[in-house]
């Protein structure tokens, strides 16, 4: 008599067993931010996208985008609503390293559903000019009277973050190419702003070049300015 329920048992098991596995769960709400390049020069504007995903019946939530600075302030740039699969796309022209993070916050709980973090590097933005008495431009040069001393004024234009230690480079140009002359010490001053006086001695006709450069530190990432070119009549 055991043997009709055991064949019953393995009978309603293979029945079980075939039938459809149930429907996988939705996946959850998520979001993701990316950025237009990699990195930008201080007072750039930046372009983010942001999408969200997973979001239930495609209704909008809020997000909201803060910006986190190195010396650990904060500062909410952007709350609004996105829609599920929409790209948001906001721009932005801060001057210093930074951090966005979004947030992606159920409308009628206040839960926060996901969050994503997304780090910016802004390099400093310098630049380098003949301070006065040239006589005009020879094409890119700057031409100076003979035996004279030309100055020239570097700047950071960053702009928010003062006074920066900024550094000269000078190059001559020969028949092989340019080749370093010297680089200065490093110098700051207030407002960033540099004046380096050229006490070279050479044949008049020869051509330099001379620019600013900055090392790094938390607020910007390092760079260098534009070369100005320049000879003495």
């Amino acid at each position: 008599m055991r043997r009709p329920a055991v064949l019953i048992a393995l009978v309603l098991t293979c029945a079980l067993s075939g039938m459809a596995p149930a429907s996988a769960e939705d996946p959850p709400p998520s979001v993701t931010m990316t950025k237009d390049r990699a990195y930008y020069v201080s007072g750039q504007t930046e372009k983010i996208t942001v999408v969200a995903s997973g979001i239930e019946g495609g209704n909008p939530e809020a997000l909201r985008i803060t910006l986190l600075l190195p010396n650990g302030t904060s500062k909410v740039l952007e709350e609004s609503s996105i829609v599920n699969e929409v790209p948001s796309r906001f721009s932005y022209a801060p001057y210093v390293n930074h951090v966005l993070r979004a947030d992606l916050v159920d409308t009628t709980t206040d839960e926060l559903l996901d969050s994503a973090q997304l780090t910016v590097v802004q390099l400093a933005n310098l630049s380098t000019d003949p301070k006065g008495g040239f006589l005009g431009y020879s094409g890119a040069y700057a031409v100076f009277p003979k035996r004279s001393r030309p100055v020239f004024r570097s700047r950071d234009l960053t702009g928010k973050v003062a006074p920066r230690c900024l550094r000269h480079q000078v190059q001559r140009r020969y028949a092989s190419g340019w080749k370093p002359v010297f680089t200065s010490a490093c110098r700051a001053e207030q407002r960033s702003v540099v004046d380096w006086k050229w006490l070279g001695k050479h044949p008049s006709g020869v051509r330099f070049r001379v620019r600013a450069t900055f090392a790094g530190d938390k607020w910007n990432r390092g760079n260098r300015a534009a070369w100005q070119y320049f000879r003495l009549r």
